[in-house]
């Protein structure tokens, strides 16, 4: 009876476990809101070109507003978890109609060099430029993982029109 007992709280356990580790999986490639007490962020996940990562992109302040400051906040994922990944160098470039309208890393005091997140995750406001009409892409290159530089990779997310408020 006490080895039955053990038993199926191991495999409860185990269940709880996976799923834990398959949410993230089934969530790629989704957008959703969450809502906590009028603030609303707006979040989108896509792997690199290669797989080496997850990108998660939250919109700060959705939906996005035309003429106002924005901000996005970028998580990069190690594949296939929730876990974050510690030092990536990166940048944060937005297009629009195939021309670039903001770089992160010109707003910063050396323009030349990369971004670097050592814990995973960065805010990064949108300085001099005010959102339009849609649609936009936003890539984020990955240049380096763990002081590693590699060939580089990309995760694309397409805000759309339909994630605008025209003033």
């Amino acid at each position: 009876m006490y080895k039955n007992m053990c038993m199926v709280r191991f495999f409860a356990t185990l269940c709880v476990i996976l799923i834990i580790i398959i949410l993230p999986v089934i969530n790629n490639f989704t957008v959703y809101s969450l809502s906590n007490t009028h603030i609303q962020q707006q979040i989108w996940m896509n792997s690199t070109s290669r797989g080496s990562l997850e990108v998660k992109l939250e919109a700060i302040q959705y939906p996005i507003e035309s003429n106002k400051d924005m901000e996005f906040k970028v998580s990069f994922l190690k594949p296939n978890s929730s876990i974050l990944q510690d030092n990536v160098d990166f940048n944060f470039i937005i297009l629009k109609d195939g021309k670039q309208v903001f770089q992160a890393s010109n707003h910063t005091d050396r323009p030349s060099v990369l971004l670097h997140t050592a814990n995973g995750s960065m805010t990064i406001p949108i300085l001099d430029y005010k959102f339009n009409e849609g649609p936009y892409l936003v890539q984020v290159p990955i240049y380096a993982i763990l002081y590693n530089p590699i060939r580089p990779e990309y995760a694309n997310f397409t805000i759309g029109t339909q994630s605008m408020i025209i003033d």
